[in-house]
């Protein structure tokens, strides 16, 4: 189910109608805001058996039933979680192994002469030289072939791939959308209140909220940890700083949410000088981050120094 977009909606709509989809899409965006299940929306409609006009497909056919479970033969992922391997093994990028498998299966002609869909969620994990070899793949493309790209870090994604790429733009929804949604799932009207200010425009929070609650729980509680460590300042976020540094997944996850906070803060702060003070901060949260992620410097200090820029505002 695609919440909010309505932009995007109608633009596919347009591009399915003439026939005039590109070979290649960069979904990119905050994190969580239904970028992938957008992508997966265009598939259905690709494959639907009663090929409904626009973005719309039946829901009921056998392919549309293949898609919803996660199965249809011409619909391909790959990401840090999901391998075209057998072997399964924490990792921490797409490796060249999984688009070599790429590459076979894309020498085979799709099943039934129809689509083939190649999502890659998380683009920019690919590793340098899974991105190398997938590259090739882009600049000869596969008949009948169209590739999603998501990344909700698309500078991060090999610029070259990028230009071959065509960039959509996702942002974060209302809530007023996020509500709508809720209603629809039958969820309580007292509960939409807890979900939206979690979910943060944040669409994929809102259906782990009606669908996983336990995982929507496990999303609220880490970021009532975050906000809770921020608001007590320095030295006493320093037992959670430390906690969280120990992970690699954990203080990415960590700055994310500061990073989060804080942009959340700036769009509502009325005070034009107090906004501008505030973007600064994201600005070296940023900046911390990726030298964090992208460097061996020590991960605790980093993330005490994003701590800090958040702490106060």
């Amino acid at each position: 189910m695609i919440i909010g977009h309505k932009r995007q909606t109608e633009y596919f709509k347009k591009v399915l109608s003439k026939g005039a989809l590109a070979h290649a899409y960069l979904f990119f965006g905050p994190e969580r805001v239904g970028k992938r299940a957008f992508a997966e929306g265009i598939a259905k409609s690709l494959l639907c058996e009663k090929k409904k006009r626009g973005i719309e497909s039946c829901g009921t056919c056998q392919s549309c039933e293949k898609v919803e479970a996660g199965r249809h033969e011409n619909i391909t992922v790959l990401s840090v979680s999901e391998t075209l391997l057998s072997k399964k093994e924490e990792r921490k990028d797409i490796p060249i192994e999984d688009i070599r498998e790429l590459k076979r299966m894309l020498s085979f002609a799709p099943a039934g002469d129809a689509w083939r869909i190649i999502i890659v969620d998380g683009a920019e994990r690919l590793s340098v030289p899974a991105a190398n070899a997938f590259l090739k793949i882009l600049e000869e493309p596969s008949v009948q072939t169209i590739f999603f790209l998501i990344s909700s870090e698309p500078e991060y994604v090999l610029a070259t791939i990028r230009s071959r790429a065509q960039g959509i733009y996702f942002s974060l929804v209302s809530s007023d959308e996020i509500s709508e949604f809720l209603a629809s799932e039958s969820v309580s009207k007292s509960r939409h209140g807890e979900i939206i200010r979690v979910a943060a425009g944040r669409a994929g929070v809102a259906v782990l909220a009606a669908r996983e609650k336990s995982e929507f729980e496990e999303e609220k509680k880490f970021l009532e940890s975050v906000e809770a460590a921020l608001s007590k300042g320095a030295p006493h976020f320093f037992p959670f700083t430390e906690r969280a540094a120990s992970d690699e997944g954990t203080r990415v996850r960590a700055a994310r949410e500061v990073l989060r906070i804080l942009e959340r803060r700036m769009q509502e702060e009325g005070d034009f000088g107090r906004a501008l003070a505030i973007a600064k901060k994201v600005k070296n949260v940023v900046r911390i981050r990726d030298v964090m992620t992208q460097t061996n410097v020590n991960p605790r200090m980093s993330l005490d120094l994003i701590f800090i820029e958040g702490a106060g505002v």
